[in-house]
């Protein structure tokens, strides 16, 4: 699929293609592209910017964005799929 540099990371499926970053959450057919270069930096911004504290942060790619979150020591990332999960949230909570 993503060839010899493919890693799996969190359930996300992350490869370098053509000087591109491509991580998949193939689960939810979600795909956040950027540039190789720009990753690389943008991820080390990212990381900086959460430092000792938790929080979010996000990187834009190409369509989709990718969050990190920090949680205490744990971190974890998931590419935001642009839809607005509130309502569903509500709908949800009014359920109960």
């Amino acid at each position: 699929m993503g060839g010899t540099n493919e890693t799996i990371a969190q359930g996300l499926r992350c490869h370098v293609n053509n000087g591109e970053v491509h991580i998949h959450d193939d689960k939810k057919a979600l795909k956040f592209c950027c540039s190789e270069k720009t990753f690389k930096i943008e991820i080390e911004n990212a990381l900086q910017s959460l430092g000792d504290n938790e929080g979010v942060t996000t990187i834009q790619g190409v369509g989709l964005d990718l969050g990190i979150m920090r949680l205490g020591d744990r971190y974890s990332w998931f590419i935001l799929d642009g839809m607005n999960a509130l309502s569903q949230i509500k709908d949800f909570v009014n359920k109960i």
